[in-house]
Protein backbone atom coordinates (compact mmCIF):
# COMPACT_ATOMS: atom_id res chain seq x y z
CA UNK A 1 0.00 0.00 0.00
CA UNK A 2 2.84 2.40 0.86
CA UNK A 3 4.47 1.88 -2.56
CA UNK A 4 1.16 2.66 -4.22
CA UNK A 5 0.94 5.99 -2.35
CA UNK A 6 4.49 6.87 -3.39
CA UNK A 7 3.77 6.07 -7.04
CA UNK A 8 0.57 8.14 -6.94
CA UNK A 9 2.37 11.02 -5.23
CA UNK A 10 5.10 10.96 -7.90
CA UNK A 11 2.47 10.94 -10.65
CA UNK A 12 0.76 13.97 -9.10
CA UNK A 13 4.10 15.80 -8.84
CA UNK A 14 4.87 15.11 -12.49
CA UNK A 15 1.40 16.33 -13.40
CA UNK A 16 1.93 19.53 -11.39
CA UNK A 17 5.18 20.18 -13.26
CA UNK A 18 3.49 19.70 -16.62
CA UNK A 19 0.60 21.93 -15.55
CA UNK A 20 3.10 24.77 -14.99
CA UNK A 21 3.69 24.78 -18.76
CA UNK A 22 0.11 26.06 -19.14
CA UNK A 23 -0.52 28.29 -16.10
CA UNK A 24 1.23 29.94 -13.19
CA UNK A 25 -1.60 28.89 -10.88
CA UNK A 26 -0.84 26.17 -8.35
CA UNK A 27 -3.14 23.78 -6.55
CA UNK A 28 -3.96 24.65 -2.95
CA UNK A 29 -3.35 22.21 -0.10
CA UNK A 30 -5.69 21.27 2.68
CA UNK A 31 -5.03 22.63 6.15
CA UNK A 32 -6.65 20.46 8.81
CA UNK A 33 -6.89 23.38 11.24
CA UNK A 34 -8.77 25.73 8.90
CA UNK A 35 -11.97 24.78 7.11
CA UNK A 36 -11.46 27.75 4.77
CA UNK A 37 -8.65 25.83 3.07
CA UNK A 38 -11.37 23.61 1.60
CA UNK A 39 -13.02 26.55 -0.14
CA UNK A 40 -9.60 27.78 -1.28
CA UNK A 41 -8.91 24.36 -2.82
CA UNK A 42 -12.28 24.34 -4.59
CA UNK A 43 -11.87 27.87 -5.91
CA UNK A 44 -8.38 27.10 -7.18
CA UNK A 45 -9.60 23.91 -8.86
CA UNK A 46 -12.25 25.93 -10.70
CA UNK A 47 -9.54 28.36 -11.83
CA UNK A 48 -7.20 25.68 -13.18
CA UNK A 49 -9.57 23.00 -14.46
CA UNK A 50 -9.52 24.31 -18.05
CA UNK A 51 -5.72 24.09 -18.03
CA UNK A 52 -5.79 20.57 -16.60
CA UNK A 53 -7.14 19.07 -19.80
CA UNK A 54 -4.27 20.61 -21.78
CA UNK A 55 -1.67 18.52 -19.95
CA UNK A 56 -0.53 15.59 -22.03
CA UNK A 57 0.18 12.67 -19.72
CA UNK A 58 -0.81 9.02 -19.68
CA UNK A 59 -3.47 8.15 -17.11
CA UNK A 60 -4.44 11.82 -16.75
CA UNK A 61 -8.09 10.77 -16.54
CA UNK A 62 -7.34 9.37 -13.09
CA UNK A 63 -6.86 12.94 -11.83
CA UNK A 64 -9.69 14.68 -13.68
CA UNK A 65 -13.21 14.90 -12.37
CA UNK A 66 -16.16 13.75 -14.43
CA UNK A 67 -18.52 16.39 -15.90
CA UNK A 68 -21.06 15.46 -13.23
CA UNK A 69 -18.48 15.99 -10.48
CA UNK A 70 -17.52 19.34 -12.04
CA UNK A 71 -21.14 20.48 -11.85
CA UNK A 72 -21.26 19.42 -8.21
CA UNK A 73 -18.10 21.44 -7.55
CA UNK A 74 -19.75 24.50 -9.08
CA UNK A 75 -22.77 24.08 -6.78
CA UNK A 76 -20.62 23.50 -3.70
CA UNK A 77 -18.43 26.48 -4.60
CA UNK A 78 -21.40 28.82 -4.33
CA UNK A 79 -22.48 27.35 -1.00
CA UNK A 80 -18.97 27.54 0.46
CA UNK A 81 -18.60 31.12 -0.71
CA UNK A 82 -21.74 32.01 1.27
CA UNK A 83 -20.41 30.24 4.35
CA UNK A 84 -17.04 31.94 4.02
CA UNK A 85 -18.73 35.36 3.93
CA UNK A 86 -20.74 34.50 7.03
CA UNK A 87 -17.69 33.18 8.87
CA UNK A 88 -15.83 36.42 8.22
CA UNK A 89 -18.82 38.50 9.29
CA UNK A 90 -19.04 36.60 12.59
CA UNK A 91 -15.40 37.39 13.30
CA UNK A 92 -16.10 41.13 13.39
CA UNK A 93 -15.97 42.78 16.81
CA UNK A 94 -19.41 44.24 16.13
CA UNK A 95 -21.04 40.81 15.58
CA UNK A 96 -23.76 39.94 18.08
CA UNK A 97 -25.58 36.78 19.11
CA UNK A 98 -28.56 38.03 17.11
CA UNK A 99 -26.32 38.32 14.04
CA UNK A 100 -25.14 34.75 14.61
CA UNK A 101 -28.72 33.52 14.81
CA UNK A 102 -29.73 35.41 11.66
CA UNK A 103 -26.75 34.00 9.73
CA UNK A 104 -27.48 30.50 10.99
CA UNK A 105 -31.10 30.75 9.87
CA UNK A 106 -29.94 32.00 6.48
CA UNK A 107 -27.59 29.05 6.02
CA UNK A 108 -30.08 26.35 6.93
CA UNK A 109 -32.92 27.90 4.92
Amino acid sequence: MRNRKIIYSNFVNIYALKLREHTDLRAKCSDATRWSSTIEMILRYVEIRDYMTQVELDDIDDLLLTPRQDKAIDRVKLRFADLDTITKALQLDSATIADSRAYFNEVIA
